[in-house]
C-alpha cells in the first residue's frame, strides 16, 4: 500500500528497490522526530511558555541557581560519595569524598515549571541513592529570600538501610540576586563566594543571639569569622583535632592573637595549647598537592621560623587562607593608621 501511494505522488519514476529505500528513509525520519518530541517539553515552546505563566499554571520564570555543598553527615558504615542535584531535565554533581566534607559549588539552570529540586546523597557509582532531600523552589528559595547566602543545616530523608539521620549542610544562591543586609560590609573585604556565606552565616547568627552587627567593622567582622575546627598535622603524619580562633586584643591590650585550643570547650576557659602574635604570621599558603590542606608559616619568640599544617574540616580550605590572610592585612592596615597618628 506505502508503494503504491508513493508511486501515484512520484508518477511512477521510482520501482521498487527504490520505494524500499524511499520507505526506509521515511521511517528513520519519523523515529528522529519522535525521539525528538518526547524528549521536549511543551514550554519549549514559547507561546505556551508564557501563557503558562500568565494564567498562574507555573509559578517562577527560569533561573539560574548555584547550590553550595558544604558537608553531610549520617550514622552508620561510611565509604566514598557524592551529592547530585537535580531540577527537572538539568543536574550537577560534586566529586566523591570519603569524609563528605565536600565544599564544591553546583550550578543548575532551574527551568519555568519545576516542582522541585531533588538533592541526593549517592554512593560513588551513583547508582544508589543513601539520602535525599526534596526542596520546594519557591517555598524555599524565590519567597524565602532572607535564607539565601546563608549556611543552613537540612535533614535529610533516608533511602537506604544502614544509615540514620542524614543531613546535609548547604547554601543557595541566585544568579543576580542582591543580598540585602551587610553584604556591602562583606564586599568591602573582596572575598570569594564561599568566604562570603561564611561570613554571612555568622553575622545571621549573632543578629540572632541579639547581637549588634550593624556597628560591627570589617576587622571585627573577620576577626569573628575566623574560627572554627581543624585538624592539625602532627609529627610522623599523624592528625589531631584542634580548635583555631583569632582574638581581638583585651581593652588593655593591642595585640590581636592566633590561639589553638585542643576543642572549642576550651575558649576562655583554659590557656590555649598554642598562642602567637599574629603580627608573627609571615605567610598562609595552600598545599598545592592537597586539597584540603593549608600552611601558616610564623616567627617564633625565639625568632626562629616554624609551620604549622591543618586540613579543612567544615569548610573549604580557600575559605580559611581567606580569611586569615585578610584578618593579618587588616591588623597589619589597624597598626600602620596608629603609628601614623601618633
Amino acid at each position: 500500500m506505502i508503494g503504491l501511494i508513493l508511486r501515484l505522488f512520484t508518477g511512477g519514476m521510482i520501482d521498487g528497490a527504490g520505494t524500499g529505500l524511499l520507505v526506509g528513509l521515511c521511517a528513520c525520519c519519523a523515529l528522529c522526530g519522535l525521539y525528538k518530541c518526547a524528549s521536549c517539553s511543551c514550554r519549549d515552546c514559547g507561546c505556551i511558555k508564557r501563557c503558562l505563566l500568565c494564567t498562574g499554571v507555573d509559578r517562577f520564570e527560569d533561573f539560574e541557581l548555584s547550590v553550595y555543598v558544604h558537608e553531610a553527615s549520617f550514622t552508620g558504615p561510611h565509604s566514598p560519595c557524592k551529592v547530585r542535584v537535580k531540577a527537572g531535565r538539568y543536574e550537577d554533581e560534586t566529586k566523591e569524598k570519603e569524609k563528605l566534607n565536600f565544599n564544591e559549588r553546583c550550578c543548575l539552570h532551574v527551568e519555568q515549571g519545576t516542582e522541585y529540586l531533588d538533592i541526593d546523597l549517592v554512593e560513588s557509582r551513583g547508582k544508589v541513592v543513601l539520602a535525599q532531600l526534596r526542596i520546594d523552589p519557591v517555598k524555599e528559595l524565590l519567597d524565602s529570600k532572607g535564607t539565601l547566602g546563608v549556611l543552613k543545616t537540612f535533614k535529610m530523608k533516608q533511602k537506604c538501610k544502614g544509615l540514620l539521620n542524614p543531613r546535609i549542610k548547604l547554601t543557595f544562591l541566585l544568579e543576580g540576586a542582591d543580598m540585602d543586609d551587610d553584604s556591602g560590609l562583606i564586599e568591602d573585604l573582596d572575598l570569594g563566594q564561599e568566604t562570603a556565606i561564611i561570613l554571612r552565616s555568622h553575622m545571621a547568627r549573632m543578629a540572632e543571639a541579639g547581637q549588634d552587627v550593624d556597628s560591627l567593622s570589617k576587622l571585627e567582622l573577620a576577626c569573628n569569622g575566623t574560627k572554627g575546627p581543624l585538624d592539625q598535622f602532627k609529627a610522623w603524619g599523624a592528625r589531631e583535632r584542634v580548635w583555631l580562633r583569632v582574638r581581638m586584643p583585651a581593652p588593655s591590650e593591642k595585640k590581636y592573637w592566633l590561639e589553638i585550643y585542643h576543642d572549642e570547650g576550651e575558649v576562655d576557659r583554659k590557656p590555649p595549647a598554642v598562642q602567637m602574635d599574629l603580627m608573627r604570621v609571615q605567610s598562609v599558603q595552600p598545599d598545592p598537592g592537597r586539597d584540603e590542606v593549608f600552611i601558616i608559616n610564623y616567627i617564633d619568640h625565639q625568632k626562629a621560623a616554624r609551620r604549622l599544617t591543618f586540613a579543612s574540616v567544615h569548610q573549604g580550605r580557600n575559605a580559611w587562607v581567606e580569611l586569615l590572610t585578610n584578618t593579618i592585612t587588616l591588623v597589619r592596615e589597624e597598626k600602620d593608621a596608629r603609628r601614623k597618628k601618633a
